[in-house]
């Protein structure tokens, strides 16, 4: 399948194809969703043969973000993220990690997402609250500088 990429930060735990300890998530357009492809990998295992939960926390933020600065046309930054569980994630399989923007909320944008395995049933889903970075800020944060 041939796919537009959207931007990544080369050093983000996310999407940072440059972090080998990361998630390296390749976030693509699929019709109005952001989508990512990601297999589950035994150093992001909880116990068991299980995903931790922090892991599959980071990967609904990653991608939900993603959305919310795509349709912000700005880089933007999670305020507050709620994610329900709902059935264990396991090494080895492949997921698709899908959210899209639901739109301006106030000061903040809303946005959820979900992640999906290779039959089609939710693993996991979020909707969280984000704040637009100013375009200073965001050179600032994308640059490696002091706390953004």
């Amino acid at each position: 399948m041939d796919r537009k990429y959207t931007h990544t930060s080369p050093g983000c735990y996310g999407c940072g194809e440059d972090n080998p300890e990361g998630l390296q998530l390749r976030p693509y357009h699929d019709g109005d969703w952001i989508a990512a492809d990601y297999e589950a990998q035994p150093r992001h295992r909880g116990f068991s043969r299980v995903v931790h939960g922090g892991v599959i926390a980071a990967l609904l933020d990653e991608i939900v973000t993603c959305a919310a600065s795509i349709a912000m046309n700005q880089l933007a930054v999670t305020v507050k993220i709620e994610v329900e569980f709902l059935t264990p994630m396991l090494i080895g399989k492949k997921y698709v990690i899908r959210a899209r923007h639901l739109g301006p909320d106030g000061k903040t944008h809303l946005a959820e997402g979900a992640i999906v395995d290779e039959e089609g049933k939710t693993i996991a889903r979020a909707r969280g609250r984000f704040i637009e970075l100013s375009k200073e800020r965001a050179k600032q944060f994308l640059n490696g500088g002091q706390d953004p």
